[in-house]
């Protein structure tokens, strides 16, 4: 009888795990989305004026933000000994290198741009926004 106790809690445990997992997937992806809403918020702004840049920083703090996040649950699932293959944040492209290496420059180009080539230069961040955030779907 203790054994079948020991094991029910564990399988409820193992559930409860699994359950926490997918609500903080789902809270990367809320997350993720409020950042893409912000993108196209952006695009309502004129390139190169004063809202322009200060909307350009909220979005570049809250995608540093996000990204110190993901680092912090991504180190802390590699510290639980999680496998890429268990899921959880190692499958969100929150590790790719590549990825995240270009954001601050494209940061960078978008906010020291002039007029006529600012919003090339933002396109190119949103377009690696929106392939970071991209990167969730079919999960959770």
């Amino acid at each position: 009888m203790e054994k079948v106790k020991a094991r029910s809690a564990d399988m409820r445990l193992g559930c409860n795990h699994i359950e926490a997992e997918r609500n903080a997937l789902c809270e990367l992806q809320a997350a993720r989305a409020r950042i893409i809403h912000l993108l196209d918020e952006q695009l309502t702004r004129k390139p190169s004026t004063r809202s322009w840049r200060q909307a350009l920083e909220r979005l570049e703090l809250a995608v540093t933000h996000q990204l110190r996040l993901e680092d912090d649950l991504l180190r802390e699932e590699q510290l639980n000994g999680y496998r890429e293959t268990d899921g959880g944040v190692r499958g969100l492209c929150a590790d790719i290198p590549k990825l995240r290496g270009l954001l601050p420059q494209l940061f960078h180009d978008a906010r020291e741009a002039n007029p006529d080539t600012a919003f090339m230069a933002y396109l190119r961040l949103a377009a690696t926004l929106r392939r970071w955030a991209g990167c969730m779907e079919g999960r959770a």
